[in-house]
């Protein structure tokens, strides 16, 4: 008798959930004002991600930092 792999539900919904992202990003790419005002916000954000951590040390190590473009 054969077998049937099944994926465990949370990965099920991690794969869903992703690919929801993406294909909201690829549909927000289509319309440049959107997306130029997405962009804006975002910039908004990012620029609050080190208030009052100017004297710190990273919390990691050079190298060992990965980046991605987001739907890539």
């Amino acid at each position: 008798m054969g077998r049937i792999a099944v994926k465990p539900k949370e990965g099920y919904e991690h794969d869903v959930f992703w690919k929801h992202m993406h294909e909201g990003f690829s549909e927000l790419r289509q319309d440049p004002e959107a997306w130029a005002a997405y962009q804006d916000e975002t910039a908004l954000w990012d620029s609050t991600l080190g208030d009052g951590l100017e004297d710190e040390e990273p919390y990691y190590r050079s190298g060992e930092v990965e980046t991605r473009e987001i739907g890539t």
